[in-house]
């Protein structure tokens, strides 16, 4: 097991939902899963957006590697080192009327990865893409396959290599799994527990509670935009979740943030 490493995201104080009665405050190191449990709709999506620099942060604190990223751009927070598998695929992670090699771009036309001077070098791109396909196993006929004509796992396969590929310290996977089989469900899984096993901060939301079981070393179930508990995996039973998750502290629980 990688001994865990550094904090690389901070949330000092966040208020996630303007009505929840307390802020949330919690750090990922380096080398571990974080997994967020709880019914959908209880401040999952604007953790995300918190983070991502999509929804503002109105109350609190965000830190990446140490560094206060509470006011920056989503564009700088990603070029800082935060890999992004939005809960919603289709309307942030990929644009369904474009190729695969037009979407593998995505996110990096602002960096010196395949653009010079403005100019797109489409060979090192078309390359890269082939590659990555082949590495991830995105099932398509070739890189001009339109993205929107292969399945939901391929597609999902496509984003996490293209997120897994910009080497970054943090990654953000919400709902990575949702609507897939289960073969593409296994392969995610095993695509998120290489990235731990490689030293990345992971922080997994996900409604799939098995998913949360399998993969989280520390889990944190959120209810009404508040963190109820936070421990390591092995100190909470699945029906301690459950109840957490319906707004109950299970009796005989301390809860230890």
């Amino acid at each position: 097991e990688v001994p865990k490493g550094d904090v690389v995201l901070s949330l000092k104080n966040v208020r996630l939902l303007p009505n929840a009665q307390n802020t949330v405050s919690f750090d990922i190191r380096a080398g571990e899963i974080v997994g967020i449990a709880g019914v959908e709709g209880n401040g999952q999506q604007q953790l995300e957006e918190m983070i991502m620099g999509l929804a503002k942060c109105r109350e609190g604190s965000i830190l990446l590697k140490g560094e206060d990223i509470t006011q920056w751009s989503t564009r700088r927070r990603c070029a800082k080192g935060i890999g992004y598998i939005p809960s919603d695929r289709h309307a942030r992670a990929i644009l369904p009327g474009f190729s695969l090699t037009d979407n593998y771009l995505l996110g990096c036309q602002f960096s010196d990865k395949y653009v010079k001077k403005g100019i797109i070098d489409h060979k090192k791109l078309a390359a890269q893409t082939k590659a990555l396909m082949e590495h991830y196993d995105v099932r398509a006929s070739g890189p001009n396959q339109n993205i929107g004509s292969l399945s939901g796992g391929n597609q999902q396969k496509m984003v996490l290599s293209r997120e897994v590929d910009k080497d970054a310290d943090l990654v953000i996977a919400c709902q990575p799994v949702r609507g897939l089989d289960i073969g593409a469900i296994q392969y995610i899984h095993e695509i998120l527990m290489t990235l731990r096993s490689q030293g990345k901060a992971v922080l997994l939301i996900s409604a799939e509670l098995t998913d949360i079981r399998q993969l989280s070393d520390r889990i944190a179930v959120l209810y009404k935009g508040e963190v109820l508990a936070l421990k390591n995996n092995d100190d909470f039973t699945t029906e301690a979740i459950g109840l957490l998750m319906a707004g109950t502290i299970p009796e005989g629980m301390k809860v230890t943030k």
